[in-house]
């Protein structure tokens, strides 16, 4: 009896493996035939998207400019050949601004248009000492007080929502003031015009911004502003005949660092 007991068991130990490879595998519940996943893909861990959100904001801002400025004078006295001469000046200079927007983001790429409002303290001058000879130099001088801007601003959103790498397009309009100090040949009545004219220009720039919170956020960026030509002419006839026709062409590369709140 015991010895048929024993052959039971064995013959029980040898064929359950056969009976139990009949069962469906964990991996595939409808052939038997293969123990693997039918797609893989459905096995590995996927990024969640990053979800929409819209994003108002208003901000403000200040940093340092290196603003430059190509000076050209043509100086012409009857019967003479005119004279031209180019010059330029570079400063470091100071500004501040108050800019809004609104942006919202497809998965991590982000999409905002903002505008923008600037001050700054760029002032260049230079002394013309060539085209007018035998007389005292020329001076010419700009300032750049103004500017309103128009972006669009590219970036990429982190996961986490935290960190903003954007880049920066867009067109600007400045007020600009370009003025002329030169002897006029009459000691008691000296040349001095100044005129305020409007140019246009483009700006790029790239930057990161990062939220402490869904309400505030700090960002630095640097942009760069180039402006069109902005020209004047003088002329006089007494006690001398001249001409002066000048003109001022500025632009400066900025470091701004800026503060938003979201809305």
């Amino acid at each position: 009896m015991q010895k048929v007991t024993l052959k039971s068991f064995i013959l029980l130990l040898l064929l359950a493996p056969a009976a139990l490879a009949q069962e469906l595998g964990p991996f595939n519940t409808q052939d038997v035939d293969y123990a693997y996943p039918d797609n893989m893909n459905n096995y590995i861990a996927t990024k969640a998207p990053v979800p929409p959100l819209d994003n108002h904001y208003i901000g403000i801002s200040g940093g340092v400019d290196a603003s430059s400025g190509k000076f050209t004078n043509q100086f012409t006295l009857p019967g003479f050949v005119p004279l031209t001469t180019d010059l330029s000046q570079t400063s470091l200079d100071y500004n501040a601004g108050i800019f809004g927007g609104y942006g919202t983001n497809f998965d991590n790429f982000y999409i905002a248009g903002e505008v923008g409002a600037n001050y700054t303290t760029m002032y260049e001058r230079v002394t013309d000492y060539v085209t007018t000879s035998p007389f005292a130099p020329a001076n010419i001088s700009t300032r750049q007080p103004f500017a309103l801007s128009l972006d669009v601003l590219p970036g990429f959103l982190t996961n986490t929502r935290s960190v903003l790498l954007y880049g920066r397009l867009g067109i600007a309009a400045s007020l600009v003031q370009l003025k002329l100090n030169a002897d006029s040949g009459d000691p008691n009545n000296p040349i001095s015009q100044s005129n305020y004219k409007c140019s246009f220009g483009a700006r790029v720039g790239a930057g990161v911004e990062y939220f402490f919170v869904d309400a505030f956020s700090m960002r630095v960026e640097y942009v760069y502003n180039k402006y069109g030509k902005v020209n004047n002419t003088y002329s006089r006839v007494s006690p001398v005949p001249m001409t002066f026709s000048y003109s001022a062409k500025p632009s400066s590369n900025q470091i701004n660092l800026g503060f938003n709140f979201h809305f």
